[in-house]
């Protein structure tokens, strides 16, 4: 965050802030100070902390000695509380002002009342930063805890009751959880916050729950605790995106296993299922099997044991039923280099969406191109990859737009962040996190993503050499999953305390740790055989998950 931007939201706390002779209260330094902690490394907070207090002596004087002036809402305030927020305004985005409202509310209700000219002072604040007026009513009951007053779609309850505190409201039982835990989803940003009322030992990514504290519930979170099931953002987010209108997919892929001819490599038996509305990542060493997998899952080659259904109709069998309901991307381009991006899609649609009139086409393609951010370059040549017209990332993006113009109900995309920038990676990721929330099912092959692209997932798969499926869970279990089985000391730590990221090339290192001799040097043997990873998983999650199958109603598709 620039200095520039900080200095005016400390600014903005001071003008509100409620203070008297002995500064403002214990409370509401705490919300300036964990504000900070937020933004800042540690060893800055002290420092910003006296820029603060600086402020609350120039916005009130006659409480340090200085000359008496109306209080906050004089004619200078109102001055310096347009050019504050047009500052922020043309350096924060829109979900980074959300969060400075939402502290300013916190702050300005620390002591329990809000004034007719603090509303007023919100009210202005939240026109400035363009937050609706719903989302701003909304927050501000959120914070006086009135939920019967927030709308009922963007308010979750987690408590050990059987019915939900307000009648109408999304809710889930916890019932070993103490109190109750509120989520706010803030729809324009995608945000959740939340506040913990109780008295159990709560932890966020490894760090202590304060209760009555709101905090922000940022990707790839986990809350635990000692005796309730881990809450996890991906389940949590998904309560707020899933209406209910599109019929549900559920892959179920049972028994399966698969061995090359001559080879130990292959797929060893394996179980899965998982339903539309996740993201899912399979993960594992350089000729591990990731890609064999894939093609088995997505129907490219079919395992010589066990079956692979979708809604309890078999890819296999039942071809005239499932035809059109699964996507994929392979690794390779499938673009035409003398065609422009638009007529490359296009001419895709038109072979797969014949049935569609001319009008409905062009308003397909086009929407899909925008939804991709390919619209500005809809006009250019795709070119080959020694003589680009277009970026890496836009050729990948528009490989997939070639999937998506069908609307497929499943979708396999195979290494969509090879060869990619680090930007260019987030972005063809972010968008694979969009379709998933849109209620499709999303099932990518990467390598080693980093920390932000694996806390997108909501499951992953993780392979060891010659097709042993050695994990299937959460991302962030899944560190701490083979932390506890290698005798890590800090088992129980998926994220880094002081800045939240993970670190999943950890987990391949675990996995494929070597041994050392008595000199000191790395052998070639590995501490634990992939057989042994697969042993252990067979005991210890694949027992514990049951599968079951259920023909259910398929959705309906132009294809």
């Amino acid at each position: 965050m620039k200095e520039a931007v900080l200095s005016a939201l400390l600014q903005l706390f001071a003008i509100i802030a409620n203070a008297s002779e002995d500064g403002v209260s214990f409370k509401a330094r705490s919300i300036v100070k964990n504000f900070l902690r937020q933004h800042l490394k540690t060893n800055l907070i002290n420092k910003y902390l006296v820029v603060f207090d600086n402020y609350l002596e120039i916005h009130h004087p006659h409480l340090f000695g200085g000359e008496i002036t109306r209080h906050r809402q004089t004619l200078s305030d109102s001055e310096k509380l347009k050019c504050i927020t047009e500052e922020i305004n043309r350096s924060l985005m829109q979900r980074e002002k959300f969060i400075v409202f939402l502290r300013l509310v916190e702050f300005i209700n620390e002591d329990d009342v809000m004034t007719a000219k603090e509303l007023s002072f919100i009210r202005t604040i939240a026109d400035s930063f363009n937050i609706f007026r719903s989302e701003h009513d909304n927050t501000k009951n959120f914070v006086l805890n009135a939920y019967d007053r927030i709308d009922k779609e963007r308010i979750l309850v987690i408590d050990n009751q059987k019915s939900p505190l307000v009648k109408g409201i999304r809710h889930i039982k916890e019932k070993e959880l103490e109190g109750r835990i509120a989520i706010l989803h803030h729809e324009s940003t995608d945000t959740l916050v939340f506040r913990y009322l109780g008295n159990m030992n709560l932890f966020l990514n490894g760090q202590p729950i304060i209760p009555e504290r709101i905090e922000l519930m940022e990707q790839g979170s986990l809350v635990t605790g000692t005796h309730i099931s881990p809450l996890y953002y991906s389940d949590i987010s998904r309560k707020f995106h899933h209406t209910g209108e599109v019929p549900k997919i559920f892959f179920v892929a049972r028994d399966i296993e698969y061995k090359f001819k001559n080879s130990n490599k292959g797929i060893k038996k394996f179980n899965f299922s998982k339903e539309s509305g996740n993201l899912i990542g399979i993960m594992g060493g350089s000729g591990a099997g990731k890609s064999t997998l894939l093609n088995i899952l997505c129907g490219k080659m079919k395992p010589q044991s066990g079956q692979i259904s979708i809604n309890g109709y078999d890819i296999h069998k039942d071809h005239a039923q499932i035809e059109g309901l699964i996507g994929f991307v392979p690794q390779d381009d499938l673009l035409m280099e003398d065609l422009t991006v638009f007529r490359n899609l296009y001419l895709n649609a038109k072979l797969c969406l014949s049935n569609l009139s001319e009008t409905e086409l062009m308003r397909r393609v086009n929407q899909v191109l925008s939804d991709l951010d390919l619209e500005d370059i809809k006009h250019l040549k795709v070119g080959n990859p020694l003589k680009k017209f277009i970026s890496g990332g836009q050729r990948k993006r528009l490989n997939i737009a070639l999937e998506l113009i069908r609307e497929p109900a499943v979708l396999f995309v195979d290494e969509p962040t090879s060869g990619l920038s680090s930007m260019g990676s987030e972005k063809v990721m972010l968008l694979l996190k969009e379709q998933a929330l849109k209620g499709r099912l999303v099932i990518v092959n990467i390598h080693q993503p980093y920390s932000d692209i694996y806390k997108l997932f909501d499951r992953f798969l993780i392979i060891d050499k010659e097709g042993h499926v050695i994990y299937k869970g959460n991302p962030i279990d899944a560190i701490t999953y083979f932390k506890e089985l290698s005798n890590y000391v800090n088992a129980d730590v998926g994220h880094c305390v002081s800045c939240g990221n993970v670190m999943p090339e950890q987990i391949l290192k675990m996995v494929e740790a070597k041994q050392v001799d008595e000199y000191g040097r790395v052998t070639s043997e590995r501490k634990v055989a992939p057989e042994e990873w697969y042993d252990i998983y067979l005991e210890r999650i694949e027992s514990k998950q049951k599968i079951r199958t259920k023909k259910k109603p398929l959705p309906k598709l132009d294809f």
